[in-house]
C-alpha cells in the first residue's frame, strides 16, 4: 500500500515574472491570455531585504492576479538597489524570477530546501516574510517561501474573488497600497 505524501510546500503556489515593462506585460496576461483582472500597486515604499546578509530597499511596482490556485505575480523594479531582481535583469533576462509557495509551516518548508543544499540569498520582512532560495539544479527559477498568514489568505481570497467574476473590464486595477485595495473591498487585513 503506498502513502500519500503531502507537499512540503503547500498545495498553491505563485509564478513570478520580473520585467522592465509592466504595462507591456499585463496587456500580454489580460488582453492575450485572458487572465485577469490584475491589482496593481502603484506607491509601494521600497522593501527592506537582505540579499546575501547585505541590507537593500528595492523600490518594485507589483501586480498579481490568479490562475486557477496559481497566482501570477508581476513585478517592475524601479531603482537599482542591489538584489535578486537586479541580478536577474542584469544577466539579461527577464521572465519568471522565482516560484513562490505559501506552505502551511514555513519553517517546515526551509528547513526541507536547506536539507536539500538550496542556499537562502533573500530575504525579506514586508508583507509577512518572504525567503528566496537560490535556484534548485536545473531550475533557472529562484524558490520563494511565503509566510503563511490569516491576512495573505484574506488578501488572496479577495483577489480569487474578483478573477471569478471578471468580465473583462478594468483589466487593471491600480491603487496606490494594498490598504487601499483593501478598503475599497471593505476587507480588514494588514499587509
Amino acid at each position: 500500500m503506498s502513502q500519500i505524501v503531502t507537499p512540503v510546500l503547500g498545495d498553491a503556489m505563485q509564478v513570478a515574472y520580473l520585467v522592465r515593462d509592466m504595462d507591456a506585460m499585463l496587456r500580454t496576461w489580460t488582453e492575450v491570455l485572458r487572465v485577469g483582472p490584475f491589482v496593481e500597486l502603484t506607491s509601494v515604499p521600497p522593501v527592506d531585504g537582505n540579499y546575501y546578509g547585505v541590507p537593500t530597499r528595492p523600490q518594485l511596482r507589483m501586480a498579481w492576479s490568479f490562475m486557477g490556485t496559481t497566482q501570477i505575480a508581476v513585478l517592475q523594479q524601479l531603482n537599482d538597489a542591489p538584489g535578486p531582481y537586479t541580478d536577474f535583469l542584469k544577466s539579461g533576462r527577464e521572465g519568471i524570477e522565482h516560484i513562490g509557495y505559501w506552505p502551511k509551516d514555513a519553517a517546515i518548508a526551509r528547513a526541507h530546501l536547506e536539507a536539500q543544499g538550496l542556499k537562502r540569498c533573500y530575504e525579506v520582512k514586508t508583507g509577512g516574510g518572504v525567503v528566496y532560495y537560490d535556484p534548485p539544479p536545473g531550475m533557472d527559477a529562484r524558490i520563494a517561501v511565503i509566510e503563511p498568514s490569516d491576512s495573505r489568505d484574506r488578501i488572496y481570497g479577495v483577489l480569487k474573488g474578483l478573477v471569478r467574476t471578471w468580465d473583462g473590464s478594468r483589466p487593471v486595477r491600480r491603487y496606490p497600497t494594498m490598504a487601499d485595495f483593501l478598503k475599497e473591498q471593505g476587507v480588514t487585513a494588514n499587509w
